[in-house]
């Protein structure tokens, strides 16, 4: 409702304050309903974006992220339409083995007839916290252990890890 208001009905509005309304008054009280009318339309869009954090859902691009571009190696003497098919089946590859579920937010595309660019977000704060609780699992799971890592390496290099 609000996407309707906002693109529809007050652009409305405002044509027809400006084609019919506005003519009717006198110079004076025209030039006190225009300033009404621009302070208003401020205020209703200012009052349509804050808080920013949560009515703006922000790009890549503004969140952070990484970009990386790979270079394909193409055969020698290879025409154009077949470069850009070895290509496109290079990134199906790479999508079906980095993103099989198609859950994680990766782009993928080419760029130019050798290159793939790859766009990945930096991870949320959800993320952030999984990675957290996991390391402090680990940490806790290393401080139990008989062995250190470092003992446990020795014993299966010298084959007496397993009683």
């Amino acid at each position: 409702m609000q996407l309707l208001f906002y693109t529809l009905i007050l652009p409305l509005l405002l044509v027809v304050y400006v084609t019919g309304v506005r003519k009717s008054f006198a110079p004076i009280k025209r030039s006190i309903a225009d300033i009404a009318v621009i302070v208003g339309t401020c205020a209703i869009m200012a009052w349509a974006i804050f808080p920013i954090d949560q009515k703006v859902k922000l790009g890549r691009d503004l969140r952070g992220g990484v970009s990386l571009i790979y270079s394909v190696a193409m055969p020698e003497g290879v025409d154009d339409a077949t470069k850009s098919e070895i290509l496109k089946q290079t990134i199906v590859t790479l999508k079906n083995r980095v993103n099989p579920q198609g859950v994680l937010d990766l782009t993928m595309s080419p760029q130019g007839d050798d290159r793939i660019e790859v766009v990945m977000p930096l991870p949320g704060d959800e993320v952030r916290s999984a990675q957290k609780s996991y390391a402090a699992a680990v940490d806790a799971l290393l401080a139990k252990a008989r062995m250190t890592p470092r003992e446990l390496d020795a014993a299966l290099a010298a084959g007496k890890a397993v009683d």
